[in-house]
């Protein structure tokens, strides 16, 4: 579950193998993207993803080899409250928008469904549509917070799921062992984009990422 031959391009990209990540070889040097990090916490890299249907679509990924985000740590879920805090900051007075967070995740690296790349990495995408009523597929429970989904998620499975926080600021969790491939993105992407255009294979959005990095740049975000 690997999207390259050098091992996993996350752990590549952000532990000084940058020149094996996927990123640096796919995109990085054809397109002049020298950095892509554009906000750096003790624990956690945050970047503009590949195939960023809307400007401002960010992965934040821990820089320790974590499957998902509901097998880290509480330190690291503090963590993650932190950059969202700063980040809804970035996505208010910047894009004017609220913002969703997803991630297709596991627990068991012998059980993980259609994930691409098996390390940890939440989605954030400026967003103000609520999108929960319009994933049908999959049962979702509310959580009032990433922890209550967290301590849900661990006691009850270990199967692939699916973790959302939408507009409304509340989490939703459904736990399945049938998720396809890039499920949020392509729903996401019907929503606030370009429909049929959310396979980050087949549309990497590169303008998009560069367009990221100048709004980071000027609205101040930084490696703290």
């Amino acid at each position: 579950m690997l999207v390259n031959d050098n091992g996993c391009p996350f752990c590549n990209e952000f532990n000084g193998r940058k020149e094996l990540s996927y990123f640096e070889i796919m995109f990085g040097a054809k397109y002049d993207i020298e950095e892509r990090c554009i906000l750096e916490t003790d624990n956690f890299s945050c970047v503009p993803s590949i195939g960023s249907f809307v400007e401002g679509y960010i992965l934040v990924i821990p820089k320790k080899h974590y499957l998902s985000a509901l097998t880290m740590p509480e330190t690291h879920l503090n963590e993650i409250l932190s950059i969202s805090r700063i980040l809804s900051n970035f996505y208010s007075n910047y894009y004017h928008q609220n913002f969703l967070i997803f991630e297709h995740g596991t627990s068991n690296i012998k059980n993980v469904g259609g994930m691409s790349v098996v390390h940890a990495h939440l989605h954030f995408v400026p967003c103000s549509v609520q999108v929960i009523s319009l994933l049908s597929e999959f049962d979702f429970l509310k959580f009032e917070s990433l922890w209550a989904a967290q301590e849900y998620y661990l006691k009850n499975d270990t199967a692939p799921y699916l973790l959302l926080k939408d507009i409304d600021d509340s989490y939703y969790l459904a736990i399945s062992e049938n998720i396809p491939s890039q499920y949020f993105r392509k729903k996401v992407c019907d929503i606030c984009s370009i429909k049929g255009t959310g396979d980050w294979k087949e549309y990497p959005y590169i303008d998009n990422i560069k367009k990221t990095l100048t709004a980071a740049r000027q609205f101040g975000l930084e490696k703290i």
